[in-house]
C-alpha cells in the first residue's frame, strides 16, 4: 500500500473524489502520519491509502483537477537510521506534465528529488548537522533527442517541524553524448540560494554548492555503460552508487534491478565490477587531462 497526502481546498478535495470515482479508482482514506508535519501546514487536507496499481490511475485523477496548480501532494517515505527505528516523513511527490523515465534515472535528478538517499556519498564531521532538501516544483521547457532544458524549485525542510528554512531554485540543461557504446551525461546547473537561515543543507554536499546566497553553476557528468549484452552499469566519479540496469529489446528498463555501493562491494562479482568502473573512469581523466593539453599547445 501506497500512502499519500493531498493539500488542497475544499473545492478541489470534492472535485478529486469525484475524479477517483468516475476513474474507479479503489482507495482508503488513511490518518495522517503522527508526528509528521509538512512546511504549509493546510487545514485542508486529505491522507489515502492506495495499492501500487491503483497509483497511475489517481496520478491522472491529480493531474486533471490540479488545474490552478495549487494542490500540494505528498507520499510517504521512511528515513533509514543506524541503531535507530527508520523515521517516517512526507516527500512532495512531483507530477511531469509528461513522463520522462530516462531523466529519472539521472543521479542529477535522485538528487536533486531524494538527497536523503545519498547520504553515504557525504563525509560529515561528527558536531556538523544538515538537513534535507526537498524537490518541490520540477518542469521541462525544452526537449530534443539528446538535449533536455528545465527548471526546478527546492527547500530545505527540518523533518520535525516542517518547517522550510532556505530555498534553492535554478535551471539546467542535459545533453547525452554517444561514443562507442558509452553514454556519457552532462548536466549544467545554474542555482540560485535564497538563505532564509543559515543551515548546511545536503546539496552543500552532494551538488558542492558554495554555502552561501546568489547564484552558482556547476557539472555533473555521469556514464551508462554497456556490460556484457544486457546489463547496463550507471555511475559517475562522485558517488558511490553503482546502479544496474537490464536490456530489454534494445532498450534499457527504468528500473535499476541491483544498486551496489563502490564503498562496499558485498561479493566478488560486485567487486569486479567496481573495479571496472575504477579504470573506466581512470581513462576517462587521462583522456580529459590529454585534450586539456593539447588544446594549451
Amino acid at each position: 500500500m501506497q500512502l499519500f497526502r493531498i493539500e488542497c481546498t475544499k473545492e478541489e478535495q470534492f472535485s478529486l473524489k469525484s475524479k477517483l470515482l468516475e476513474k474507479k479508482v479503489k482507495y482508503d482514506m488513511a490518518n495522517s502520519l503522527m508526528n509528521v508535519k509538512t512546511p504549509y501546514k493546510s487545514l485542508c487536507a486529505i491522507t489515502i491509502a492506495l495499492e501500487e496499481k491503483e497509483v497511475p490511475r489517481f496520478l491522472e485523477a491529480i493531474k486533471e483537477v490540479n488545474t490552478s496548480k495549487n494542490m500540494r501532494l505528498y507520499s510517504e517515505k521512511l528515513l533509514k537510521q543506524q541503531n535507530r527505528m527508520d523515521y517516517p516523513y512526507y516527500a512532495p511527490y512531483i507530477l511531469l506534465e509528461k513522463e520522462y523515465p530516462y531523466l529519472k534515472t539521472t543521479f542529477f535528478y535522485q538528487k536533486l528529488s531524494a538527497s536523503l538517499e545519498f547520504l553515504d556519498d557525504i563525509e560529515l564531521e561528527e558536531k556538523v548537522k544538515v538537513f534535507p532538501n526537498f524537490l518541490e516544483f520540477l518542469e521541462i521547457t525544452e526537449e530534443e533527442n539528446n538535449r533536455i532544458v528545465g527548471n526546478y524549485q527546492t527547500a530545505v525542510r527540518i523533518l520535525d517541524s516542517g518547517e522550510n528554512t532556505n530555498e534553492d531554485f535554478g535551471e539546467f540543461e542535459i545533453i547525452c553524448e554517444q561514443e562507442n557504446g558509452v553514454y556519457r551525461v552532462n548536466t549544467n546547473i545554474t542555482n540560485y540560494r535564497k538563505r532564509v537561515r543559515i543551515q548546511n543543507s545536503l546539496y552543500d554536499y552532494l551538488f558542492k554548492i558554495p554555502m552561501k546566497n546568489g547564484k552558482s553553476n556547476f557539472q555533473i557528468t555521469e556514464y551508462y555503460v554497456l556490460r556484457g549484452e544486457d546489463t547496463i552499469l550507471h555511475f559517475a566519479s562522485d558517488s558511490k552508487v553503482i546502479e544496474l540496469y537490464q536490456k530489454e529489446e534494445g532498450k534499457m528498463r527504468t528500473f535499476p534491478y541491483k544498486i551496489l555501493s563502490k564503498a562496499n562491494p558485498k561479493e566478488e562479482e560486485e567487486q569486479k565490477i567496481v573495479e571496472e568502473i575504477e579504470a573506466f573512469l581512470e581513462k576517462q581523466e587521462a583522456l580529459v587531462r590529454s585534450r586539456t593539453r593539447k588544446q594549451s599547445e
